[in-house]
C-alpha cells in the first residue's frame, strides 16, 4: 500500500488530506485508491474525488 501526501483540505473538517492506494496482484481487479484526513479519519474515494470535480 502507498500513501501520498496531497494539498488537498477535508471537506468535513478542513484538515490535511493523504491518498492511500494499492496496486491490484491480478489483472481482474483494478488499482483502487482513496483520500483520508489526518485529522478526523474522513474517507472518500478518488473516483468519487474525481466526480465532483467536473460537477456544473
Amino acid at each position: 500500500m502507498k500513501e501520498v501526501k496531497i494539498p488537498i483540505s477535508c471537506p468535513s473538517c478542513n484538515g490535511k488530506m493523504y491518498s492511500v492506494g494499492y496496486d491490484a496482484p491480478w489483472k481482474v481487479l483494478k488499482h483502487r485508491s482513496w483520500q483520508v484526513c489526518y485529522e478526523c479519519g474522513f474517507e472518500r474515494s478518488s473516483d468519487d474525488f474525481k466526480k465532483t470535480l467536473f460537477i456544473e
